[in-house]
């Protein structure tokens, strides 16, 4: 498993660690947890880093970890409520315990201002408190249960932003990260801003809902558009590179005079889209820079010529005019109708009650 994906799920158990650890194993969330955690277990060890973020994000995963997160904050509350009719009362530092592991787990670079301060004050009222039920009533009167799951969630939404941004980097010759995902920043960006200002439990499970299900459906517009407007285009000119057959170019040529008479764009503006722009740059040309080099290709420009010197090979024999209609240059996104030009903004600001 990737190194990336094995702390944001590691991120993750430590955030669901802080409740965890007062609940029986027979209890009915332990369960779901439990079988959850070892579906995403699974998909850590099936794919790469993107690939896992992507499949994780169509199965609804973060969506069903922050639920089940707050569902377990607010059954652990019951049980510490109910403690009082056990026989043996634990003391305030046993009950600590768990929060101690939770902080413990978190590496000491990621333990930001937020994190520190509500532990700080979890801890003060550990030390202070005379009694379990007044260690417990300070953590409620406070918010500190609530104060917990927000800055445990926050940052792993933070992580899972740097972690994603940084994919690829230790491999790239730029160093730069490979994954183009708008949508997944967003999500990212977002999501650690809600769960800092989320008031209860309920409204960070609702408003993670909310979050998950808007880029769940950015992400699945975005695949569609970046296939059918960059992908159809280099993919059989890949494919010519790689086997120059006949059914290989025609493909080339049927591709090529398809796709920018559909569209209304000739070779040259379909990388002056931004949203086409990025994903060419960071997911194509960045993880196969090593290998252009050795042919001579030295900076994305190169590869763009390289490419369009291939397109003009197997155009030689099927030339035509280019029948462009610039009032093609828009698509269809949530509804409403926007430039080709908008899609990078348009994926970077959806939300559920708008589109921009």
């Amino acid at each position: 498993m990737e190194a990336g994906i094995r702390e944001l799920i590691d991120a993750y158990k430590s955030g669901m660690a802080t409740y965890s650890d007062k609940l029986s194993n027979n209890n009915p969330i332990m369960k779901e947890v439990e079988a959850l955690m070892n579906q995403v277990e699974a998909l850590g060890e099936e794919n790469d880093y993107m690939g896992f973020m992507t499949k994780a994000q169509e199965l609804g995963i973060f969506h069903k970890l922050i639920q089940l997160q707050a569902q377990l904050a607010s059954e652990s509350a019951k049980v510490s409520k109910n403690d009082s009719g056990n026989l043996k009362i634990p003391s305030p530092k046993e009950i600590a315990i768990a929060y101690h592991n939770a902080y413990d787990s978190i590496p000491e670079d990621y333990r930001s201002k937020e994190i520190r301060s509500i532990y700080e004050k979890v801890f003060h009222w550990e030390d202070v408190s005379k009694s379990a039920a007044e260690f417990i009533m300070h953590l409620e009167e406070e918010d500190l249960y609530l104060g917990m799951s927000r800055v445990h969630l926050a940052e792993v939404m933070r992580k899972g932003l740097r972690d994603m941004l940084g994919a690829g980097s230790d491999w790239t010759e730029s160093g730069m990260g490979v994954i183009s995902n708008p949508q997944m920043e967003k999500y990212f960006e977002t999501m650690e801003e809600t769960m800092l200002s989320a008031k209860s439990l309920l409204e960070m499970e609702i408003l993670a809902i909310s979050e998950a299900e808007n880029s769940r459906f950015s992400n699945l517009w975005d695949t569609i558009f970046i296939q059918s407007i960059l992908l159809e285009l280099v993919s059989p000119i890949s494919a010519w590179k790689m086997a120059k057959t006949e059914s290989n170019r025609l493909n080339v040529v049927s591709s090529y005079y398809y796709l920018c008479e559909f569209w209304g764009l000739s070779w040259e503006q379909f990388f002056q889209i931004p949203r086409v722009w990025d994903f060419f740059e960071k997911s194509i040309y960045y993880p196969s820079q090593d290998s252009l080099r050795n042919l001579g290709i030295n900076t994305i420009q190169d590869f763009i010529k390289d490419l369009k010197s291939d397109l003009d090979f197997c155009l030689k024999n099927n030339q035509r005019a280019l029948d462009l209609d610039t009032s093609r240059q828009i698509v269809l996104f949530r509804g409403k109708e926007i430039p080709l030009s908008e899609t990078l903004h348009a994926l970077k600001t959806a939300s559920l009650s708008k589109t921009s």
